[in-house]
């Protein structure tokens, strides 16, 4: 197996997220998205991959289309928050914060009366807050983006996990949201300080059963071929976004990995996997999970929004059985972790599928990762830094290569250890 410290050329990886961007926005369902389906399969097979293909799935595809918002006697721009339910509503609003129990607790201290109104909020995990709201009585959502330059990002009111198939119930939230401009949000903020307000909305958008491919490939191991460690990037995007840094860094970093390790001889497979559906609920994750319970892997390495440009600590999402060692296989390439966070504690990325199933995921990425135009149509190459992109998938590629070559599989408590012998967790 060629060494894990790969020197990553940053212009190539600038060149590789620029090619993604071009295909415009890649929604999941959308020409964008098949446009990039192809582009994969092209390029998983000429890194010289074996078994390249696509995995297909059925989720519930979004539509959008109309919306509205009015307050005060004006309109405010909007678009529709996904997974909330076509229709309209009509009520006085109340900003709720960012709809935590805090937040909740404030108001109800403070006398304010959520059922019967539609919840004004600022968040940017409306999933982790939405169906909460709506339980407490929220006949609507108002989400306040938070995008500069008249852009609106475009977010999700339910999230993971997503259901494993039809019938779909539950999925949609039974009432409409929209999500609004950031100065139209600060105008209805300012409205709601001054006194009682109504909000009328109309979400309209149809949810239909559709298919979504996953897009794989491999390099088989020489040793043991039948344990596997995977590595995957989404390659769909939110609604507009071109999706440079959310998630072209990610697919640039898979596909830097898969042409550097070409030809080599891995102790165990190290299989590849760009993600359909990520954006609307780990779509894609999930039904690889499902389609490969016979043959899990032994470990997940997730590349997703690398290389922020703005200020961010280098964080490991990772599995407790392999924090410790990833975060030494991190640091053997120059990248020192600065947080950690339980891979079971973050649901909002392709790793919770895996985490769910019991596979050890790891995630090396900084943290925040959002730039300003975050799932927007602003999502362009100037929001990545190539170098630390380069950083980034080097870090990951050697947690990866400890994994692919480590002498036994993960065990329980994690530590990592040279000796082929001695498997990693144990102590001595």
């Amino acid at each position: 197996m060629k060494p894990a410290l790969l020197e990553l050329d940053p212009a190539a990886l600038r060149e590789d997220v620029e090619t993604f961007a071009a295909l415009g926005p890649r929604f999941c369902g959308s020409e964008g998205e098949e446009r990039a389906r192809e582009l994969l399969l092209e390029e998983f097979a000429a890194a010289g991959l074996t078994g390249v293909g696509g995995e297909e799935y059925r989720y519930l595809a979004y539509e959008p289309g109309r919306c509205e918002c009015r307050a005060g006697g004006a309109e405010l721009p909007c678009v529709g928050l996904q997974s909330c339910a076509a229709g309209t509503a009509e009520a006085e609003a109340v900003y709720v914060g960012a709809g935590e129990e805090d937040d909740l607790a404030t108001l109800a201290a403070a006398g304010a009366e959520l059922r019967g109104r539609i919840a004004v909020l600022r968040s940017a995990m409306p999933a982790a807050v939405a169906a909460d709201l709506v339980a407490r009585g929220a006949t609507g959502l108002v989400l306040l983006s938070p995008t500069p330059d008249g852009l609106v990002g475009h977010f999700t009111a339910s999230f993971y996990p997503p259901p494993p198939g039809p019938p779909w119930e539950g999925r949609v939230l039974p009432v409409p949201g929209v999500t609004v401009e950031a100065a139209a949000g600060e105008r209805l903020l300012a409205l709601l300080s001054a006194g009682p307000a109504r909000v009328w909305i109309e979400h309209r958008a149809e949810y239909r059963e559709r298919t979504a491919v996953n897009v794989v490939g491999e390099i088989a191991g020489v040793r043991e071929p039948g344990e596997r460690v995977l590595l995957g990037a989404h390659y769909d995007t939110q609604l507009e976004s071109p999706g440079a840094a959310d998630n072209g860094s990610g697919l640039a970093a898979l596909l830097a990995i898969a042409r550097a390790w070409a030809g080599a001889r891995p102790r165990r497979t190290v299989a590849f996997a760009a993600f359909a559906g990520e954006e609307l609920a780990c779509w894609g994750a999930s039904a690889y999970v499902r389609a490969h319970a016979g043959e899990l892997p032994l470990a997940m390495v997730n590349l997703d929004a690398l290389g922020p440009p703005l200020l961010a600590k280098r964080t490991i999402v990772a599995s407790p059985a392999i924090a410790a060692h990833a975060a030494a296989a991190a640091a053997a390439s120059g990248w020192e972790v600065e947080v950690e966070v339980a891979a079971g504690d973050f649901p909002y990325s392709d790793l919770a599928p895996f985490a769910e199933a019991g596979v050890h995921g790891c995630q090396a990425w900084r943290y925040p990762p959002p730039h300003p135009y975050y799932h927007s149509a602003g999502d362009t190459p100037r929001w990545v830094d190539y170098d630390l992109l380069a950083a980034d998938a080097r870090a990951a590629a050697s947690i990866a290569f400890s994994l692919v070559e480590a002498g036994v599989a993960p065990a329980a408590a994690p530590a990592l250890d040279d000796d082929p012998e001695r498997r990693i967790g144990n102590a001595a």
